[in-house]
């Protein structure tokens, strides 16, 4: 390994790929020495000689990974993460540092003595000692490290690299396999020698290989060199011949080249040069002129001669000494190289000098690096204007702009526009009759002089005086123009060719930052615009917001919000269709933007919800105008729709508040709005979210009374004017261990907004037709029918009828025994689904009953429509009857349940006076606390009994 070492670092020395080889160097030295701590270790005498030498074996193997990581990375020729090679450095020195600090090294915490063992017939010892933590994780570093290293060999696999691979891999796996069985040693599960050098003896193996390729590689060059150098001198006769000829090659070069003495003094001159300075060269010192201009450089002719030729750096010709002053007129960058012209003995003898115009290459570095300038410019315009300026500072021109072609391309507006390197006006001009037509029409024109006698029509180019025009146009991703690059300039163009190249790149740069800018409008629409009324989504809404409230709490102001949520939308969208509900919502959007952009932020947040945000004033100062507004009646198509709103209003920011707190806080007051009777405005107020936080402790209480037997059944009988039993309504009551009892008109609203009535409606009908199965078969004399409440909600599913169909016949009840009963304002939501399903439970024997009629606004041809049995005259219209001596709609009640031949049931009869006025009106079916109350099933049994 030391060898190995020695041949590694001499390959550094003297051969190519010295940094892969002197890491090949250090890494065969710290291998060699990790080979030989490990012979010391498993040979030493003393508990003490035994910790030195895994302490240095230790040392080794921590000075092995920064350095094993770079061999992998120089020898799979894969990038050098910084990174990553101080992160393993960083660890390998902690490693390091503990194990000279521990008393045992880092890899055992505890030495109890030397265990003495035979391996391959050789008698070896180690350590008897408990691992530490420190040598668990220095083992897992290791073997994730290995695990590293693996990967590069599969990735020098993939590449195809198969001779660099193999003797790679081997190693690698070798040293894997080693540093589990190091782990597995230290832990003492086995006893064996530490064999992880042995893998590493592999990777020194294809090291010596690859130097011993790389030597034989070196010989084949120098032996090519070697008949190289004979094959020239068996022609140097021929190439005396052409000499003469070559000679006159360099006199008659379009490039100035001069031959000084070796002290610098000009004394031959080829034909070029003679008109290329102002002043007649001979005789100048030229060396002494561009030392002058190089002073950091030696132009002594020993220097060149060493250097073999000099490349000194361009230089523009604005810097030159008057001695070598040039004719032209314009401003240029020369570039000059300097060699040495030896004697035919091989002496120097002269230097040549070769001056060339790098003019080109710098135009074409100069525009690429200001268009990568122009990548990080600004936003808005600040890219176009940067890139104009670019082009008139680059090109020496008069003007430069960038032009938008309109949808006809047939007029151009310039979107930036530079005269002498400064931003100016924008203009527009017609197509017709310019050289920029012709642009447009093919692809890049150039007219580098005379190009007002080519266009004479083109009255702005003799305005402006222009003598030359160069423009290139820009297209979209389809080929399509969108417009062009052009550069105006008042002298003839030089360089043409160069100009053109360098447009056509400025050119396809602009192009696509027009498409790019163009993508991000369209994408930051689609993002934060919604699609059906064009107002902003509540996605810009909470940006919105967000940055106002940042500004609020800076300055210490409020602002307020209002949430406009439509009345009844629904009725509109079931009724007249979604195309008309679309309509009503984009007219309702355009009256919103008309009477309140100026003044207001104005957005769609969803459904029929509309969201207004006025920055200046924390009370509802628009509450009214608002109210005003939506109560008016929209015309849409044919309709005339009246519509209405209720409005939640939150001031903000308050305490603590994010956007979506202001929204939320929003969304309560407009629930009080609507809980209030609708068509009205509610201010947010701390305590609504008390009430929030109410009814969701009331919701998750329900979840957990669903299950937890807190849920009962109470029976409250329907009785004729006679007393016989008509029937029994079954109506749900929960008692809560913690909250008490709980009304169901507190808890069924909530079971319908968290989706809960669908559970708690099934669990009502599985418990009201099993207590009527039991009640029957204990000979309970129950008449007439159970009527059972249904939500529109549930009755609403599609498979409804068929749910409650399995249920009554796994319950084995008669269906001519049960009555459904819905609210009027539920049963009409579909009509035609309502009618649908009422027939099918009807053909099944089940009545239908609705609740609560006089409440809603159905008219009399739905009703008449409607297949139902039963009409359930709300309390509220009972109750007039007690203190009014006429009830007009009451009256018209029953006398539209008798003349429809349906039973009239009387909710709520509490006193004599009712029933009394009830009979006379013909109304004899009855339920109420004049005639019982509702029972709990043992009451209600009880009561039942009493009937006998």
């Amino acid at each position: 390994m030391g060898f190995a070492a020695l041949n590694a670092l001499l390959m550094a020395i003297y051969g190519e790929r010295r940094q892969l080889y002197l890491v090949c160097a250090v890494l065969c030295f710290l291998a060699a020495c990790f080979q030989v701590s490990t012979y010391f270790y498993h040979s030493a005498d003393s508990v003490a000689d035994a910790v030195l030498a895994l302490k240095l074996q230790v040392a080794a193997i921590t000075l092995l990974y920064p350095t094993f990581y770079l061999f992998i990375e120089y020898y799979t020729k894969r990038p050098l993460s910084l990174v990553v090679l101080t992160a393993i450095s960083l660890l390998s020195l902690l490693i390091f540092a503990l194990n000279l600090l521990e008393p045992f090294g880092v890899r055992f915490s505890q030495v109890h003595g030397l265990i003495e063992s035979v391996v391959a017939s050789e008698s070896l010892v180690r350590l008897h000692a408990e691992q530490s933590p420190y040598g668990i994780v220095v083992h897992a570093f290791g073997v994730l490290f290995l695990a590293w290293a693996l990967r590069r060999f599969v990735d020098l696999l993939h590449a195809g690299a198969w001779r660099k691979s193999w003797l790679f891999g081997v190693g690698i796996l070798l040293l894997f396999i080693g540093a589990a069985v190091g782990a597995l040693i230290d832990s003492g599960v086995i006893d064996f020698v530490y064999v992880v050098g042995f893998g590493m003896l592999i990777i020194i193996v294809m090291i010596s290989i690859n130097l011993a390729h790389e030597a034989r590689q070196q010989r084949t060059t120098m032996k090519q060199q070697a008949d190289v150098l004979q094959q020239t001198q068996v022609e140097s006769a021929r190439h005396q011949a052409s000499r003469l000829q070559l000679a006159q090659v360099v006199y008659q070069s379009p490039v100035p080249i001069v031959i000084t003495s070796l002290d610098g003094e000009v004394i031959k001159q080829n034909a070029t040069s003679q008109t290329f300075w102002r002043e007649e060269q001979l005789g100048i010192n030229m060396i002494a002129q561009l030392s002058a201009l190089y002073p950091e450089t030696d132009l002594s002719s020993e220097n060149i001669s060493a250097q073999g030729a000099i490349w000194l750096p361009d230089v523009p010709s604005n810097q030159f000494p008057a001695a070598m002053a040039l004719t032209k007129e314009n401003e240029c960058w020369l570039k000059f190289r300097l060699f040495v012209i030896n004697s035919p003995a091989g002496s120097p003898q002269n230097i040549a000098i070769i001056c060339e115009d790098a003019s080109e290459r710098h135009l074409y570095t100069d525009s690429l690096r200001q268009i990568a300038e122009g990548v990080a410019s600004g936003t808005g315009n600040d890219f176009y204007d940067k890139m104009v300026v670019q082009l008139t500072k680059l090109f020496d021109a008069k003007y430069a702009f960038i032009g938008l072609l309109d949808e006809q391309y047939s007029q151009v507006s310039t979107l930036a526009l530079s005269v002498d390197g400064k931003i100016s006006n924008n203009f527009s001009y017609e197509l017709v009759g310019t050289p920029c037509a012709n642009v447009v029409g093919n692809d890049i024109c150039c007219y580098p002089n005379n190009v007002q006698h080519l266009f004479p029509d083109d009255h702005l180019l003799i305005e402006m005086g222009i003598e030359s025009y160069i423009g290139a146009p820009m297209f979209d991703e389809e080929g399509k123009p969108l417009g062009l690059v052009v550069i105006l300039d008042t002298k003839p163009l030089r360089h043409t060719d160069t100009v053109q190249n360098i447009l056509e790149i400025f050119a396809a740069r602009a192009g696509a930052e027009l498409q790019r800018r163009a993508a991000e409008s369209q994408m930051r629409r689609m993002a934060y615009e919604d699609y059906l009324t064009l107002l902003p989504n509540r996605a810009l809404t909470y940006e919105r917001v967000g940055v106002l409230i940042k500004r609020l709490r800076r300055s210490g102001k409020l602002a307020s919000l209002y949430l406009l949520d439509m009345d009844h939308f629904k009725n509109i969208n079931d009724v007249l269709g979604h195309d008309v509900g679309d309509e009503v919502l984009r007219a309702l959007a355009k009256q919103l933007r008309v009477t309140f952009a100026d003044n207001l932020f104005i957005s769609r947040v969803g459904g029929d919800e509309f969201v207004l945000v006025d920055e200046y004033n924390s009370e509802p100062v628009y509450v009214e105008q608002l109210a005003e507004l939506v109560n008016q009646p929209l015309q849409v198509g044919d309709h005339l729709i009246d519509i209405g709103a209720s409005i939640g209003v939150c001031a903000f920011p308050q305490l603590e508040q994010t956007p979506l707190d202001v929204l939320r806080h929003a969304e309560l007051a407009l629930y009080q709005a609507k809980k209030a009777g609708r068509n009205r405005h509610v201010v947010y107020q701390v305590e609504l979210e008390n009430e929030a936080k109410n009814r969701l402790v009331i919701q998750n209480a329900l979840k957990k009374a669903l299950h937890a037997d807190q849920l009962s059944l109470y029976y409250q009988p329907q009785l004729t004017a006679d007393g016989q039993m008509f029937g029994a309504e079954a109506l749900l009551r929960w008692h809560d261990p913690e909250l008490g009892f709980v009304s169901p008109a507190e808890f069924i609203p909530i079971a319908e907004e968290s989706g809960l009535i669908h559970a708690l409606g099934d669990w009502v009908l599985q418990e009201a037709l099993a207590q009527l199965k039991g009640w029957l078969a204990k000979g309970l004399p129950f008449a007439g029918h159970l009527s059972i409440n249904v939500s529109p909600w549930q009755f609403a599913l599609p498979n409804f009828v068929e749910h409650l169909e399995s249920m009554i016949r796994i319950g084995d009840v008669d269906p001519a025994m049960i009555t459904l009963e819905l609210t009027e304002t539920g049963i009409l939501v579909d009509v035609e689904d309502t009618i649908k399903k009422f027939k099918r439970l009807r053909s099944l024997g089940i009545q239908i009953a609705m609740d609560d009629f006089g409440t809603g606004y159905s008219s009399l041809a739905y009703l008449r429509d409607l297949p139902i049995d039963i009409l359930k005259i709300d309390k509220a219209f009972i109750d007039e009857l007690q203190s009014s001596d006429s009830s007009p709609l009451t009256e018209s009640m029953i006398a539209i349940g008798r003349n429809m031949d349906l039973h009239v049931v009387a909710e709520g009869v509490e006193y004599d006076r009712q029933a009394i006025r009830l009979k006379k009106l013909g109304c004899t079916i009855y339920q109420g606390y004049l005639f019982a109350k509702p029972m709990s099933v043992y009451d209600f049994e009880q009561w039942l009994a009493a009937r006998r």
